[in-house]
């Protein structure tokens, strides 16, 4: 009942007006697909998230693929949300609070990051939801990382790789504590990677949108327990 309510209050005012998403660059209905599916996913992960009863509880949007009957042409879509649209982390590990309407950077909220954290744990380390962005608790367009990303056909799955920069500039929160979320000790060579982007660029964490160091492992160790 709780969740239902939850869905009610995430979804309201958005019922008469829907984004539709065109891709820039190329793309196929295929592609459209499998962002749709991993929203879905990204929802089954939230809803694990929320059963742990967080201080707040999180959403995704529902998507879908619109095709034009006279073009041909594919969107995604999903409900318009209005209010502030700020975007939390990324799929390589960006941390931050940007709001995507002023440009503004606002203080690291605890909760997206958290969320983040636990999806890895949840899922044995086989998985973990990224590139958290939307309106208050209420997400969309999500990247997951995957253990096996060659078998995922996502261009935004960067795998192993993935799953250390989320780490490397990850720092445990309130949330992560109550919910018992294990810190992840990085591997030797990623420590290295880590200490060599910091001589880099000072401001690396600062970044909109920080580069891959090139310097990806090969294999990871973690400790979930």
């Amino acid at each position: 009942e709780d969740r239902k309510q939850w869905r009610h209050l995430a979804q309201r005012n958005t019922q008469k007006r829907f984004a539709a998403k065109q891709y820039m660059g190329e793309s196929s209905q295929q592609d459209i697909l499998n962002d749709v599916m991993m929203q879905q996913e990204a929802k089954l992960l939230a809803d694990a998230f929320n059963s742990l009863h967080p201080p707040k509880q999180v959403d995704f949007l529902d998507g879908w693929m619109l095709t034009l009957d006279d073009t041909g042409v594919c969107y995604f879509v999903e409900a318009f949300v209005p209010g502030d649209y700020k975007k939390h982390n990324n799929n390589a590990g960006y941390v931050g609070n940007s709001n995507m309407s002023t440009h503004a950077s606002e203080a690291v909220r605890s909760t997206p990051q958290a969320f983040s954290h636990f999806t890895f744990v949840h899922s044995g380390g086989r998985q973990m939801c990224v590139d958290i962005q939307g309106v208050n608790e209420l997400f969309t367009d999500p990247q997951i990382h995957t253990l096996h990303n060659a078998d995922t056909n996502q261009k935004g799955d960067m795998g192993l790789h993935g799953f250390g920069e989320f780490f490397r500039t990850h720092v445990c929160n309130n949330v992560c504590r109550q919910l018992r979320l294990p810190p992840i000790p990085l591997h030797e060579n990623e420590l290295k990677a880590a200490a060599l982007l910091r001589r880099l660029s000072k401001s690396d964490e600062e970044s909109q949108a920080p580069k891959s160091s090139g310097l990806g492992v090969n294999s990871r160790q973690y400790a979930l327990q």
